[in-house]
């Protein structure tokens, strides 16, 4: 009895990390890299307060210093949530669902950054919101 041959994508060989991502997939991943990165964006913002507070004139350089390294710190830590696994299917082969999940952080991120200049101006404008 000659047996067809196995799909590769079945059984031993199977890769779970592999597996074809849905466009539902992509937006709720493309959600959690955003949302992280606005995690990271935060603590940056309290870290930099927290420094403006224990500021001392006679070490003006060292909070300089420090202030330079925490904004690089939180520009690769970024780069890496945005950046990582879209580069990573991208080296993969698996162009589409890279340049999705790329596109839908970045469309989640003008989206949060959106929401946050639209608070910022209704506030200024003391225009009462509905929330």
């Amino acid at each position: 009895m000659v047996r067809p041959p196995e799909d590769p994508g079945v059984g031993r060989d199977y890769d779970p990390e592999c597996a074809i991502l849905s466009n539902k997939s992509v937006i709720l991943l493309g959600l959690a890299q955003a949302a992280a990165t606005l995690v990271v964006c935060g603590v940056a913002v309290m870290l930099v307060e927290k420094l403006q507070q224990w500021e001392d004139p006679k070490d003006g350089y060292l909070d300089s210093v420090a202030l330079v390294l925490l904004f690089i710190t939180s520009a690769l830590v970024s780069g890496t949530l945005v950046l990582a696994h879209p580069g990573y299917l991208l080296l993969q082969q698996r162009l589409r669902e890279g340049y999705l999940l790329l596109l839908s952080t970045i469309g989640w991120l003008v989206a949060i950054l959106g929401s946050i200049l639209a608070v910022i101006v209704f506030s200024e404008l003391r225009v009462h919101m509905p929330f």
